[in-house]
């Protein structure tokens, strides 16, 4: 007996759970936004994401002018532009992510009635009129649809670097190849359909640097490694369309401004040690953190391979301004200096899925002040879009 009126309680939340947005009249539904596809139509895309064959035709049509209602920013439905985003929503019972489906206060399971040789049944919905959750109303009080939200991009990676750093006013160079590991967060928000600003926030962690006897003669009398800093980067500016309606085909322009800071080892800034080679160098080394303001342009090609979104990029910058900084043990071995210099930043960017993605890039880096430095970098990302 026990048993049976848990069952009964048991059965009776369940009803009560799924009864309680019909009685209260609350709606459940789903929304995404999906890109264009190469054949798309909008009701090819509708029949992918609920069962729109099995509504009535007032049921459809009022789905369909909902739709291109929520999507003003689609001027031709008749000719939809590939990788074009759109804002769909739907009543959650006429989802086919659902195992079972709510019509007319009644459960009905997702039953194959075509192989049964049945006749397929009738889901009801709504005829009252509904706003979709991209509706906002400004200060004005004009109704807008948001149909373009902000992105969230977070990626990870690494990347190979190799530099030349002057040691002695002599112009003896030490060459170096080392590792890093980044991690970023980028922002995309639309100002316009054909404008967005974007903001960047990284961080680069180096792993140790190592000065080896075998590498140059005289140069390190033992081995010794130092430890580099944590280097951040940030970058802030608008992305607009060229020549093109949407950001997903064609040419982009990219404006902004960057803080970037490199960090490494360094024997450049002790100008005092001429015979550095003669005495054990490596002592002499320091870690060294450069920070320059850079202002960036560039474009970026936007293409479709295989159904899948792909660009190409190519970015320049200019130092605004910069500085460099060698820590040493006391106020007294600390130095700091102004520098000027560019840099050139180029690659490619791949989607694997819809929302995963991974780039490759290559950079030339080069700034000047009591010493020269120049610097190539080339690495990968791999990164999810929100």
């Amino acid at each position: 007996m026990r048993k049976l009126i848990l069952s009964f309680i048991k059965v009776l939340i369940l009803l009560i759970s799924i009864k309680h947005p019909l009685l209260y009249g609350v709606e459940k539904i789903f929304s995404k936004y999906y890109y264009i596809q190469k054949g798309d139509d909008l009701i090819k895309i509708i029949k992918e994401n609920i069962w729109f064959s099995n509504l009535k035709k007032d049921q459809k049509n009022k789905i369909v002018k909902d739709l291109k209602k929520w999507n003003p920013h689609i001027r031709n439905w008749n000719k939809l532009s590939l990788g074009q985003r759109i804002y769909l929503e739907f009543e959650q019972r006429l989802s086919k992510d659902l195992p079972i489906i709510i019509g007319g206060g009644k459960l009905r399971k997702k039953v194959a009635k075509k192989k049964l040789g049945q006749k397929k049944p009738d889901y009801k919905i709504a005829e009252g009129k509904r706003d979709p959750q991209s509706k906002v109303k400004t200060v004005t009080g004009d109704t807008i649809y948001k149909v373009m939200p902000y992105e969230l991009d977070i990626s990870m990676g690494g990347k190979f670097y190799n530099y030349e750093d002057a040691i002695t006013n002599t112009g003896t160079s030490l060459t170096a190849s080392d590792l890093s590991f980044n991690l970023d967060f980028h922002l995309l928000y639309p100002l316009k359909e054909n404008l967005k600003f974007y903001f960047n926030f990284g961080i680069d962690y180096t792993t140790d640097q190592n000065c080896d006897p075998g590498i140059k003669e005289g140069f390190c009398v033992t081995t010794y490694s130092y430890q580099v800093p944590l280097a951040f980067i940030m970058k802030s500016g608008i992305k607009r369309t060229l020549f093109s309606s949407t950001f997903k085909k064609g040419f982009n322009l990219h404006l902004g401004i960057e803080r970037e800071e490199l960090s490494y080892s360094s024997a450049s800034k002790n100008l005092d040690e001429d015979g550095i080679l003669k005495n054990d160098g490596g002592k002499l080394i320091k870690p060294t953190k450069s920070t320059l303001l850079w202002l960036t342009s560039g474009l970026e090609y936007n293409f479709s391979i295989w159904n899948k979104q792909s660009s190409l990029f190519a970015l320049g910058s200019y130092s605004l301004s910069g500085s460099t900084q060698t820590r040493g043990t006391s106020e007294e071995t600390t130095y700091w200096e102004d520098i000027k210099g560019f840099k050139i930043f180029w690659g490619y960017k791949r989607h694997l899925t819809k929302s995963f993605w991974a780039n490759f890039y290559s950079q030339i880096l080069n700034f000047n002040g009591k010493f020269s430095f120049t610097s190539t970098h080339m690495g990968g990302n791999i990164g999810y879009s929100f």
